[in-house]
């Protein structure tokens, strides 16, 4: 077996609940973003806390991030969108790149080994491309229709089910996603979900938060976090739904490959193939 991805450093681990901070949404809700986010990461709760500012400067993206950063920490995850370069000088755990962003290789080139490098998309084939371009995984969407994204027709679990058969990386489906949805995509095996919305309008957020997070564990019967992608060669193909029992066991990595004919995954230890 080669490994493609041998960094002497492994990937952090993706959480399967995940956060989208907005400052104006939360100037909406009048809730500070580091509040949302503290709430979110309390009582040691795997989330991934994405901070989005498409229109702020690098300074005020900075300066929010490092608030976030204060009170965000393992297994809880800081995931700056777009921003490869604040997420470095903020000690993030990731960055996560539109689909006009950086192409996945330079955004990697900036944030080094470890962390991880996501891609927003929105069809199978972007899904595709993202995973052979090296990207962690992939937050698809629109599902539901959303007010963040107004006259955008939800494309519904069936891009969900579609997406995740076509592709071995995880799958994050955002767009709509709250209590009443949750069981639908991961019905249709998104491997996690994203929230705006559903939070920060609720009346109480952190409840909201924490209902997500044990209806999540519960259908998953997990710990909340994914286990670590690695791109291999040559190895036999397993199929997705082994994959997927796989993120059971925090300990392992899945190893993955693209072959002439598919996709291919496996189970690794941490000393190698198991």
């Amino acid at each position: 077996m080669t490994l493609i991805q041998d960094d002497a450093a492994p990937r952090l681990s993706l959480p399967r609940l995940h956060l989208i901070v907005d400052p104006a949404l939360c100037r909406e809700y009048s809730i500070a973003p580091s509040a949302l986010a503290a709430r979110a990461a309390a009582d040691g709760r795997a989330v991934a806390v994405h901070l989005r500012g498409p229109n702020a400067t690098a300074v005020t993206l900075w300066r929010l991030a490092v608030e976030l950063r204060a009170v965000i920490a393992p297994p809880a995850r800081l995931i700056i969108n777009d921003r490869a370069d604040v997420a470095v000088a903020v000690g993030a755990d990731g960055v996560q790149l539109g689909g006009h962003g950086l192409p996945v290789a330079a955004a990697r080139r900036v944030v080094g080994p470890r962390l991880l490098v996501g891609r927003s998309v929105h069809s199978v084939a972007e899904a595709r491309t993202a995973e052979r371009e090296g990207a962690d995984y992939a937050l698809l969407g629109t599902i539901y229709p959303t007010a963040s994204h107004p006259g955008v027709v939800g494309a519904g679990p069936a891009l969900v089910r579609a997406a995740c058969t076509a592709v071995c990386f995880p799958v994050i489906a955002v767009g709509g996603i709250d209590q009443t949805t949750l069981s639908s995509v991961l019905d249709a095996g998104a491997d996690g979900v994203a929230v705006l919305r559903a939070i920060g309008v609720a009346p109480d957020p952190g409840q909201v938060i924490v209902a997500l997070y044990a209806l999540m564990h519960g259908a998953t019967g997990d710990s909340g976090v994914l286990p670590l992608f690695l791109q291999v060669k040559d190895f036999k193909p397993l199929s997705r739904a082994f994959l997927q029992l796989l993120s059971k066991h925090d300990s392992c990595y899945v190893v993955r490959t693209h072959e002439a004919h598919g996709v291919a995954t496996g189970l690794c230890g941490r000393d190698g193939l198991v």
